[in-house]
Protein backbone atom coordinates (compact mmCIF):
# COMPACT_ATOMS: atom_id res chain seq x y z
CA UNK A 1 0.00 0.00 0.00
CA UNK A 2 2.66 2.31 0.36
CA UNK A 3 4.03 1.65 -2.58
CA UNK A 4 0.80 3.00 -4.16
CA UNK A 5 1.10 5.99 -2.53
CA UNK A 6 4.62 7.19 -2.85
CA UNK A 7 3.76 5.82 -6.65
CA UNK A 8 0.55 7.24 -7.70
CA UNK A 9 0.27 9.86 -4.98
CA UNK A 10 -0.42 12.52 -8.07
CA UNK A 11 -3.37 10.51 -9.39
CA UNK A 12 -4.97 10.01 -5.98
CA UNK A 13 -5.00 14.18 -5.58
CA UNK A 14 -6.64 14.32 -9.40
CA UNK A 15 -9.11 12.01 -8.51
CA UNK A 16 -10.17 14.34 -5.14
CA UNK A 17 -9.77 17.18 -7.15
CA UNK A 18 -12.13 16.01 -9.96
CA UNK A 19 -14.91 14.40 -7.39
CA UNK A 20 -14.65 17.92 -5.70
CA UNK A 21 -15.65 19.36 -8.62
CA UNK A 22 -18.06 17.36 -10.17
CA UNK A 23 -19.02 17.03 -6.41
CA UNK A 24 -20.03 20.95 -6.72
CA UNK A 25 -21.18 21.61 -9.65
CA UNK A 26 -23.65 18.40 -10.37
CA UNK A 27 -26.91 19.83 -9.51
CA UNK A 28 -28.76 18.18 -6.67
CA UNK A 29 -31.44 15.85 -6.24
CA UNK A 30 -34.75 15.88 -3.39
CA UNK A 31 -34.69 12.99 -1.24
CA UNK A 32 -38.09 10.93 -3.38
CA UNK A 33 -40.82 9.80 -1.15
CA UNK A 34 -39.89 6.80 -0.14
CA UNK A 35 -36.40 7.55 1.21
CA UNK A 36 -33.56 5.64 0.60
CA UNK A 37 -35.60 2.59 -0.18
CA UNK A 38 -34.56 2.87 -4.08
CA UNK A 39 -30.88 2.74 -2.98
CA UNK A 40 -31.25 -0.21 -0.77
CA UNK A 41 -33.20 -2.23 -3.57
CA UNK A 42 -30.03 -1.42 -5.71
CA UNK A 43 -27.43 -1.29 -2.79
CA UNK A 44 -27.98 -4.20 -0.91
CA UNK A 45 -27.71 -6.80 -4.16
CA UNK A 46 -24.59 -4.70 -5.09
CA UNK A 47 -23.04 -5.16 -1.92
CA UNK A 48 -24.10 -9.18 -1.78
CA UNK A 49 -22.16 -9.79 -5.10
CA UNK A 50 -19.36 -7.49 -4.74
CA UNK A 51 -18.83 -9.72 -0.89
CA UNK A 52 -19.21 -13.09 -3.61
CA UNK A 53 -16.66 -11.92 -5.45
CA UNK A 54 -13.88 -11.47 -2.52
CA UNK A 55 -15.18 -14.10 -0.93
CA UNK A 56 -15.06 -16.57 -3.92
CA UNK A 57 -11.61 -14.47 -5.03
CA UNK A 58 -13.13 -14.13 -8.71
CA UNK A 59 -10.79 -11.30 -9.40
CA UNK A 60 -6.84 -12.86 -9.67
CA UNK A 61 -4.47 -11.10 -8.17
CA UNK A 62 -1.33 -11.17 -8.77
CA UNK A 63 1.47 -8.93 -11.00
CA UNK A 64 -0.48 -8.25 -14.08
CA UNK A 65 -2.45 -6.00 -11.58
CA UNK A 66 -3.73 -5.39 -8.16
CA UNK A 67 -7.33 -4.49 -7.33
CA UNK A 68 -5.81 -1.27 -4.47
CA UNK A 69 -5.10 0.57 -7.76
CA UNK A 70 -8.35 1.05 -9.00
CA UNK A 71 -10.21 0.97 -5.22
CA UNK A 72 -7.98 3.53 -4.13
CA UNK A 73 -8.66 6.36 -6.54
CA UNK A 74 -12.25 5.51 -6.72
CA UNK A 75 -11.82 6.13 -2.86
CA UNK A 76 -10.47 9.77 -3.21
CA UNK A 77 -12.92 10.81 -6.60
CA UNK A 78 -15.80 9.31 -4.30
CA UNK A 79 -14.54 11.80 -0.89
CA UNK A 80 -13.98 14.61 -3.13
CA UNK A 81 -17.61 14.36 -4.05
CA UNK A 82 -18.80 14.19 -1.05
CA UNK A 83 -16.81 17.05 0.38
CA UNK A 84 -17.66 19.16 -2.77
CA UNK A 85 -21.60 18.65 -2.34
CA UNK A 86 -20.94 19.51 1.69
CA UNK A 87 -19.28 23.06 0.25
CA UNK A 88 -21.59 23.55 -2.04
CA UNK A 89 -24.60 22.85 0.14
CA UNK A 90 -22.66 25.34 2.68
CA UNK A 91 -22.19 28.13 0.30
CA UNK A 92 -25.51 28.10 -0.29
CA UNK A 93 -26.80 28.25 3.11
CA UNK A 94 -24.95 31.29 4.00
CA UNK A 95 -25.89 32.75 0.65
CA UNK A 96 -29.15 32.09 2.02
CA UNK A 97 -28.84 33.12 5.37
CA UNK A 98 -28.11 36.36 4.99
CA UNK A 99 -29.78 37.54 1.62
CA UNK A 100 -30.75 41.31 3.65
CA UNK A 101 -26.56 42.00 4.30
CA UNK A 102 -26.14 41.47 0.46
CA UNK A 103 -28.75 43.73 -0.56
CA UNK A 104 -27.81 46.71 1.92
CA UNK A 105 -24.39 46.43 1.39
CA UNK A 106 -25.06 47.10 -2.42
CA UNK A 107 -27.30 49.51 -2.00
CA UNK A 108 -25.73 51.37 0.28
CA UNK A 109 -22.57 51.40 -1.86
CA UNK A 110 -24.67 52.71 -5.30
CA UNK A 111 -26.27 55.34 -3.43
CA UNK A 112 -23.39 55.89 -1.42
CA UNK A 113 -23.70 57.40 2.08
CA UNK A 114 -27.18 59.06 3.20
CA UNK A 115 -26.85 63.24 4.28
CA UNK A 116 -28.40 63.41 7.50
Amino acid sequence: MQYLVATYWMWFVVALLMGGAVGYWLPGRQIPEDGIGHLLRWGVPAFLLGLAVAVLHVYPLGDEGDIETVLLPAVCFAIGGLLGRWLRAASSRAKAASPSFWRAASSSAAHGPKAG
